[in-house]
């Protein structure tokens, strides 16, 4: 599965970024702004998903019968965006079995 050709993530307009350690961006576009001028946190937290669903499925590929998604979500922004943004996903564990290993 391509993570950026699923319908949402199109529309959105989701690219892969294949320099350095970025799994995925949004371009610098109007259509992320908000109110303050700055990326809205929704353009934020679809880029974050997608990346992360991009790293469980790479991470995950030999288990054919596991199908990962998002159970809990808890999101902390740093400073506003103002330009293209870069995503990129981690385990702080390398214990695959242990759910509680994403960072």
């Amino acid at each position: 599965m391509e993570i950026t050709k699923l319908s949402f993530n199109e529309w959105v307009g989701i690219k892969f970024f294949t320099k350095t350690n970025y799994l995925l961006m949004l371009g610098k576009s109007a259509k992320y702004g908000n109110h303050l001028q700055t990326v809205h946190a929704s353009a934020q937290f679809a880029l974050a998903e997608a990346a992360s669903g991009c790293f469980l499925l790479n991470e995950f590929s030999e288990q054919k019968n596991i199908a990962p998604v998002v159970r809990k979500v808890e999101t902390k922004y740093r400073k506003p965006a103002t330009n293209e943004i870069f995503s990129n996903a981690r385990l702080i564990e390398m214990e695959k079995n242990n759910p509680r290993c994403l960072h």
